[in-house]
């Protein structure tokens, strides 16, 4: 039954994410905001598509369901745009526990390893404050191995700070999430136990 439950959450937070109206024509530093694409290769003001990452990974966590959803895209100009949200009923809801926020950077590794990287919008977690996180796509069906996700985010408060780790690879991003949150480098990233992670 949890698992029913927490399907039904996960498939209304990816539908509030691809319904939000908010214009796709404003300029957001560091790079230009361009318009949602479909397919690797299509054209738009940013030129064609390099890189698109999206899913609705999610885990359990003392017993409680921490939600996410993201889409990205990366364009062969270096600007990136898309959207994310977090739903963590898992932890302090006195720190945030729900935030939406724009993709302003995504750099995709070994062909499967996404940083993404964004600013934090709308009345719940912290306005104006910069994420980045790590998504692992390790492919489909039964007999592939879990995608992995960062079990937090990197929090910047300066634009400055944000391009310093937007720019590092995975291995770097992780190590400044145990650094932020004091924890263990090994449990930064989690299995997705409902959901998927979809990098190309």
């Amino acid at each position: 039954m949890k698992t029913f439950y927490a399907i039904v959450l996960i498939a209304f937070v990816g539908l509030a994410i691809l319904g939000c109206s908010e214009s796709t024509d404003q300029l957001v530093a560091p790079v230009e905001k361009v318009s949602n694409l479909n397919d690797v290769g299509s054209l738009d003001k940013g030129g064609p598509v390099i890189n698109i990452a999206t899913g609705n990974p999610a885990f359990f966590y003392d017993g409680k369901i921490v939600v996410s959803a993201f889409n990205a895209k990366r364009y062969e100009d270096g600007s990136a745009n898309g959207q994310y949200e977090f739903w963590a009923h898992a932890f302090d809801p006195t720190l945030g526990n729900k935030w939406h926020g724009k993709v302003m950077a995504l750099t995709v590794y070994d062909g499967n390893k996404a940083v993404i990287g964004g600013v934090e919008t709308g009345q719940y977690g912290f306005p104006d404050t910069y994420d980045v996180f790590v998504m692992i796509d390790n492919g489909e069906g039964v007999n592939a191995t879990p995608d992995m996700r960062s079990i937090s985010i990197y929090w910047a408060t300066t634009i400055e700070d944000a391009i310093r780790v937007w720019s590092m690879t995975p291995e770097q991003v992780i190590n400044e999430i145990s650094t932020q949150w004091g924890m263990n480098i090994n449990d930064v990233m989690v299995p997705v136990e409902i959901g998927n992670v979809s990098v190309k």
